[in-house]
């Protein structure tokens, strides 16, 4: 910057950090009594729908009714695992009150760190990341059941991606110039009449490398499908379920009728229902429900209503049977 005289002059910017401070006692406490908690001097927005209970060293320790919010699947997730709304509520509310309890301790951590600060403030940079809140106790309630869910269903929630999120299929061109599509274990190829065929490019649950799918059952490909999502071969699994499409639009029926379910009017054995014979454990009935679940996918175009909701069922009625004695 050069000044009047000619001479350069040095330009000084300010920078502003964020920084961690104590709030002044005077926005707690009201200067008006009409102001004030009728239990105690503290201002009434503070105690809204709550009851101050006493002081707790430097704390005002206060008793409120709180709700937490969390996606209605999720919420589905947690009545199936818990087998009624009533105790998915229940379960939601243990783990949104353990994520509460945490969260004041997070934020005492925090309030003794700044009470330490000679300067009476704290530099962001310079606080543990450990003490920061990095989400909402609708987020942390949802992660557990999440996390909770997958446990249910056999997969382990920390599990290692085996591969690279966005990573492309491969597509190219056989010698015939048909195109194909391919994954790590599954390749199939579009033919000329519009029909599709499929191969394993790579040994696999006991195949050995070219095998044609269409030599397989529907079962022996069904049971191929659970094997590569508890694999993490997303492709391959997307690539597959793309031909049982392609060869038979009715496979999850069928698949359902072969383990004993024949339609949603006549009743059916819950062991039969999934495919034990009486006698089993109870480890075994959560093996055949969670393998079941798995082989129609529901998130993709998904079982018969009814099929799932007969194998849900069935679950639930020998959970109990099994739990009762």
């Amino acid at each position: 910057m050069s000044a009047s005289d000619g001479t350069q002059q040095p330009m000084t910017i300010k920078l502003e950090k964020l920084v961690w401070r104590l709030r002044s006692p005077d926005e707690f406490f009201p200067q008006r009594q009409e102001e004030e908690a009728e239990e105690h001097p503290l201002h009434k927005s503070y105690c809204t729908g709550g009851t101050v209970l006493g002081e707790e060293g430097t704390f005002i320790a206060i008793k409120k009714r709180s709700t937490v919010s969390i996606n209605a699947l999720v919420y589905r997730l947690a009545v199936g695992m818990t087998g009624s709304q009533t105790a998915a509520s229940q379960y939601i509310g243990e783990l949104a009150a353990t994520a509460w309890e945490r969260d004041l301790e997070r934020a005492v951590k925090l309030y003794n760190l700044i009470c330490q600060a000679e300067a009476g403030y704290i530099l962001d940079e310079l606080v543990p990341k450990q003490l920061k809140a990095s989400a909402s106790v609708g987020q942390t309630v949802e992660t557990a059941v999440l996390r909770s869910a997958c446990t249910w269903l056999g997969i382990n929630p920390d599990t290692p991606l085996k591969r690279q999120r966005g990573r492309p299929r491969k597509r190219t061109r056989n010698e015939h110039g048909d195109a194909t599509s391919a994954g790590e274990v599954i390749e199939l190829t579009l033919q000329p009449d519009g029909s599709v065929t499929g191969r394993l490019i790579a040994s696999f649950q006991g195949l050995s490398q070219n095998t044609n799918l269409a030599s397989l059952t529907l079962t022996k490909l069904a049971e191929i499908l659970v094997a590569l999502r508890d694999a993490q071969l997303v492709d391959d699994a997307d690539l597959l379920e793309a031909y049982l499409e392609a060869v038979d639009a009715d496979w999850r029926a069928k698949i359902a009728e072969e383990i004993g379910v024949e339609d949603n009017s006549t009743p059916t054995s819950p062991w039969a229902v999934l495919g034990l014979t009486p006698g089993a454990s109870l480890e075994e009935v959560k093996q055949a429900y969670r393998k079941i679940m798995r082989t129609v996918h529901p998130d993709t175009s998904g079982p018969p209503q009814w099929y799932a909701q007969t194998v849900n069922d069935a679950y639930r009625q020998l959970l109990e049977e099994l739990t009762d004695d």
